[in-house]
């Protein structure tokens, strides 16, 4: 077997669930990452341009007191990264089964 033969069929199989990992926490922690550039340098920037989930949240809740309406989006992303996880942990169990 050459190496090339054991990167793909031996290494590259191996590392899927962590590349998969995080490529999914890179996601959801990006905007959370951002969010402080965002508060501090833009506010939003001209016309929201520069605005994420995060400092529309962010905004909702503590600006504009609109605190139901900050729970529910805070809600709403929540419930489409637990979705898009469970997503793929069944992807994953019906490939191995099937």
């Amino acid at each position: 077997m050459s190496a090339w033969e054991t990167t793909r069929f031996v290494v590259i199989p191996q590392l899927n669930r962590t590349t998969v990992l995080l490529g999914l926490l890179s996601i959801v922690l990006a905007g959370q990452w951002v969010f402080t550039n965002v508060s501090v340098l833009t506010q939003g920037g001209p016309d929201g341009v520069t605005d994420n989930v995060y400092y529309r949240i962010y905004t909702l809740g503590f600006e504009f007191f609109e605190t139901g309406m900050a729970s529910a989006a805070a809600a709403v992303v929540l419930l489409f990264f637990g979705i898009a996880s469970l997503g793929w942990v069944f992807l994953r169990r019906s490939r191995a089964h099937g």
